[in-house]
């Protein structure tokens, strides 16, 4: 099969390699359309280290392992690939672990489930496992206010939709140039707002203000940082109330501006993927397997839906064009997705 390897420096190279293979916990998916997120070129610049970076899959169930009874050959499904892993999705074969899988219904198409996978379990670890907000099937019954910072973004967005399904308002939501984008999945009238943080902290202090007021509520406890930088978390550590929590998508960054009364975490969506010593799974898996499956379900449903996305022209020999694209910040609220394969050749 053809594969796309990532170099430092984000060159890319295409190859011949062989067709993984799945072992008994995993399914092996020809991919008709893979996604593309920042830490595609970034990774193999941190570690200095070539490989198949692309971990957002969708496509059609190739082959499953023996102890896979969820999937079968022939299935849609949508999976986000184990980082720095064979298998990834820069290639006409990709692998995924079957709890990192799940069904595409027909109403989404390829290209929009390869926007999915990682931002949208990214944004879930953030709300739901590390703020402990409500859960979709258990919303929220009063008024609960989340600051989102970076909500254009593929993340971002997704924990606006994910917020909308929990019932959690007023969201204030912090944006830029693509704040029109953000208004089309905001709820006014449940005192929902946008700050635009280019006017500057004081701006963004007074407008998180004004929406609390705005909704009759005295303080906000809960925030998810999307961006992690740029002083997103500086300007959330001054609006947010004692005992709050702060979920931040970057770790390994100077947090000593934010004070020692809000409690921080963050939502790397490797930990799904992480098994303990004694082999004991960590609770970010089951917590992966839940979601993924209620991702399926939600779409399904017309609960959740997609990022905006664009198709970079040349399949695989586009990948190259899309990192840097990505890299220069050439994208705006949307994600770039590449076309590997055509479903009716699959």
């Amino acid at each position: 099969m053809k594969e796309a390897i990532v170099h430092p420096g984000t060159r890319v190279e295409i190859i011949d390699s062989e067709i993984p293979q799945p072992n008994a916990n995993q399914v092996l998916i020809k991919i008709i359309f893979s996604g593309c997120n920042p830490k595609d070129w970034k990774r193999p610049e941190w570690f200095q280290k070539a490989h198949n970076s692309g971990d957002d899959i969708c496509g059609i169930v190739k082959a499953v392992g023996a102890e896979v009874t969820d999937f079968r050959p022939g299935d849609r499904v949508a999976a986000l690939h184990e980082m720095m892993t064979p298998g990834g999705s820069y290639a006409e074969y990709g692998l995924a672990w079957d709890f990192a899988t799940f069904h595409l219904p027909k109403n989404i198409s390829f290209e929009e489930g390869a926007t999915i996978p990682l931002a949208a379990m990214t944004a879930a670890l953030g709300l739901y496992q590390r703020l402990g907000l409500p859960p979709p099937w258990r919303p929220a019954t009063e008024q609960l206010p989340l600051i989102i910072y970076g909500g254009a973004g593929a993340v971002g967005s997704y924990a606006i939709k994910l917020a909308q399904a929990s019932n959690i308002h007023p969201l204030i939501v912090v944006a830029g140039n693509s704040m029109q984008y953000v208004e089309s999945l905001i709820s006014r009238g449940r005192g929902d707002t946008i700050i635009d943080y280019r006017l500057g902290e004081p701006e963004f202090v007074a407008g998180v203000e004004k929406a609390l007021s705005d909704a009759g509520v005295l303080e906000v406890k809960y925030a998810y940082d999307a961006i992690t930088g740029h002083n997103s978390f500086e300007n959330i550590s001054k609006v947010l109330a004692k005992k709050s929590r702060l979920c931040l998508v970057l770790p390994n960054l100077d947090f000593s501006c934010i004070p020692d009364y809000i409690e921080t975490s963050q939502s790397a969506v490797a930990s799904i993927f992480q098994i303990s010593k004694n082999g004991k799974k960590y609770p970010d898996q089951d917590f992966g397997f839940v979601y993924f499956r209620w991702f399926g379900k939600a779409l399904k449903e017309g609960v959740l839906a997609g990022h905006p996305f664009e198709v970079v022209p040349g399949g695989l020999h586009g990948v190259g064009k899309g990192l840097n694209d990505l890299k220069a910040g050439k994208n705006k609220a949307s994600k770039y997705v590449f076309e590997i394969a055509k479903p009716s050749l699959s």
